[in-house]
């Protein structure tokens, strides 16, 4: 999982954190959602989507400032 990931949750580049928590939640399979054995991998996969949004975030941002 990964970059592929975060591009399927079709969460626009300047949403909020909370909101793309939101979106993984919306993914996750509901057994593994209130499971505490799942509980290491569920954060670290939020983790990783908050990682890929701030990539996504500051590519945009130096797209805008080399394209103005």
């Amino acid at each position: 999982m990964g970059w592929a990931m975060y591009e399927r949750l079709n969460v626009h580049v300047y949403a909020t954190n909370y909101e793309l928590i939101r979106a993984v939640r919306r993914v996750i399979h509901k057994k593994a959602l209130h499971k505490r054995l799942f509980r290491n991998g569920r954060h670290g996969l939020y983790r990783e989507m908050i990682k890929h949004h701030k990539d996504a975030r500051e590519l945009v941002d130096e797209f805008r400032l080399i394209a103005s």
